[in-house]
């Protein structure tokens, strides 16, 4: 059940999706990892904070209007990524909802890297 609303949400938009669950992409964890940038730390957040997935998705106040606004419709409640995971695995039209926020998160976060990469 699990494997066709994954491959559902790949046909919707299979490379900002998958990179966001997988903790690819736009992800200061991840480009420091692969050598494009010497601090894993949130570029939102500054210093001592780790850019990751779960944080983009749970914690970076950057995000926090629209984590709020996906709440009120999908989980009513503090996001959490066990909520995430309970979604894509029981309901896709929940599980659209999210991927339009991380689709719309990731979207940013990549607009927001090529600037610092035009700045350096």
């Amino acid at each position: 059940m699990g494997r066709i609303r994954i491959r559902e949400m790949d046909i919707q938009n299979p490379s900002k999706n998958r990179k966001c669950l997988t903790g690819h992409g736009a992800f200061c964890s991840y480009t420091k990892k692969i050598g494009k940038r010497a601090s894993a730390d949130c570029r939102y957040c500054g210093e001592g904070t780790e850019n990751t997935p779960l944080h983009t998705i749970v914690e970076c106040p950057k995000w926090e209007q629209r984590r709020r606004k996906l709440q009120e419709i999908v989980i009513n409640k503090d996001m959490k990524m066990e909520d995430i995971t309970n979604v894509l695995i029981n309901s896709s039209k929940e599980w659209k909802e999210i991927s339009k926020f991380l689709e719309s998160i990731m979207e940013e976060k990549s607009k927001d890297e090529l600037e610092e990469q035009k700045e350096e």
